[in-house]
Order: structure tokens, then C-alpha cells, then sequence
């Protein structure tokens, strides 16, 4: 990676944490009807009724988030608001060190297809942090007591991991954290479990594919085919 280049990273880094820190500061009196339920079911975990909150409808990792936070912050009612916010905060930057995480797994994907090649480092950093901050901060709006923030982590994050499993790289330890990461993310939200049973036959075939693919050069080239370490 060039001078110039890390410097639009860290460029880039800087303006999406403090774009997000920002937002959140200049909407730190807002809570939306769902965040009140949440809210509420938080304080049924808090009464030790955790997982059975007494509803089917809210998802429970979320106000298990929000329960852990408040007993460590207070479970004062003037308190939760700020709370909520913090926790949210917390969930924002693991979507973005989930974000840097899947950044590195293509990077190491796109060298490793195409070694003499070099990423365009600095025009993929302008897209990707600007699209981040327009769908975590824009769209999904980080004041808002929902855990849509969650859910973004968790895709992020089972997006890194399945590329990484494509690769063939991990083996049991990537498909467990896959497991995992996708398991929460259904926790989370009911809307995340299509697209959770689909990642794992997704993230199958695509390495299929390129074992495929390696098989098929290899055989082209025969003895001749050079060995990048």
C-alpha cells in the first residue's frame, strides 16, 4: 500500500467514525415507538425473565444488549435513553471494524487471484467508507433504539468470514464463527434468517468454484504453472 494511499485511509476511517459520532450526538434526544418497546422488554431481562420477555415479537438480543448495558451504566429511567445511544455507539463501531475486516479479506482475495496485480487502494476506499456512512448513518439512522445496527455487523462480518472459507482458508474455525455470527444475526432480527440459510450454500459453491477453477489452470498449464508464495 502507497503513502498516498493509506493516507486517504485513514482520511476515510476518521470522517465515518466522527460522521456517526456526530449524528448521534446531534440526535441524542430522539427515541422512536419501537425503542420504547425495546426499551421495555429490556426491563423484563433486567427482572431476571430472560429469554421469556413475555412476547414473540420483539427479537431478544438486541434488549439483551441494552439490559447488559444498563446494569452496568444504571437502570435509572433517565438514564436508559443515553444508554440505548451508547450501545448503539458500541454496535456502529464493530460494523465498522467488521467492515474493515471484510475490506481485508477481499484485498487478500483479489492479491492472491491476480499476485502481480495491485488494488486501486484509493478509489475503493472513497466508495466503500461513503457508502458505510450513507447506509449506517443515513439510512439506518444510529439514534434509533432498533437493532438494525446489530444486523449490519453481523452481515458484515459472516461476509468477511465467507470469503474467507472460499478461499479455503480457516476450515472448522471459520465455519463455526459463520455458524455463530449467523445464528446472532437471526437473534437479532427475524428478517436476517433468509439470507442466513443461504450464506453457508452460497459461501460452498463459491469455493467449489474456484477449486474448479484452480483445477482446471493447473491442468492448462501443467508443470509450468509458477507457485506465488
Amino acid at each position: 500500500m502507497t503513502t498516498r494511499a493509506r493516507i486517504v485511509y485513514t482520511a476515510a476511517r476518521a470522517f465515518v467514525v466522527a460522521f456517526g459520532v456526530m449524528a448521534l450526538w446531534l440526535a441524542r434526544d430522539g427515541l422512536n415507538p419501537d425503542g420504547v418497546a425495546y426499551l421495555d422488554a429490556s426491563d423484563e431481562f433486567l427482572a431476571g425473565r430472560w429469554p421469556a420477555s413475555g412476547t414473540g415479537y420483539w427479537s431478544p438480543l438486541y434488549p439483551t444488549l441494552l439490559a447488559i448495558a444498563r446494569l452496568i451504566g444504571g437502570t435509572s429511567p433517565a438514564r436508559e435513553l443515553a444508554i440505548a445511544h451508547a450501545v448503539n455507539l458500541v454496535v456502529f463501531l464493530l460494523a465498522f471494524a467488521a467492515l474493515e475486516l471484510l475490506l481485508r479479506s477481499l484485498r487478500s482475495a483479489t492479491v492472491a487471484r491476480e499476485p502481480a496485480t495491485e488494488p486501486n487502494d484509493i478509489s475503493w476506499a472513497v466508495l466503500v467508507y461513503a457508502a458505510f456512512a450513507i447506509v449506517t448513518v443515513g439510512w439506518t439512522l444510529m439514534w434509533i433504539v432498533t437493532p438494525d445496527m446489530v444486523v449490519i455487523a453481523i452481515v458484515l462480518a459472516a461476509s468477511a468470514v465467507s470469503i474467507r472459507m472460499a478461499r479455503g482458508d480457516g476450515r472448522w474455525g471459520s465455519a463455526m464463527a459463520l455458524g455463530v455470527l449467523l445464528g446472532l444475526g437471526y437473534l437479532a432480527k427475524a428478517a436476517a434468517a433468509p439470507p442466513a440459510s443461504s450464506s453457508a450454500s452460497i459461501s460452498r459453491y463459491t469455493r467449489r468454484c474456484l477449486t474448479t477453477a484452480r483445477t482446471v489452470a493447473s491442468g492448462r498449464s501443467g508443470a509450468t504453472t509458477p507457485r506465488y508464495q
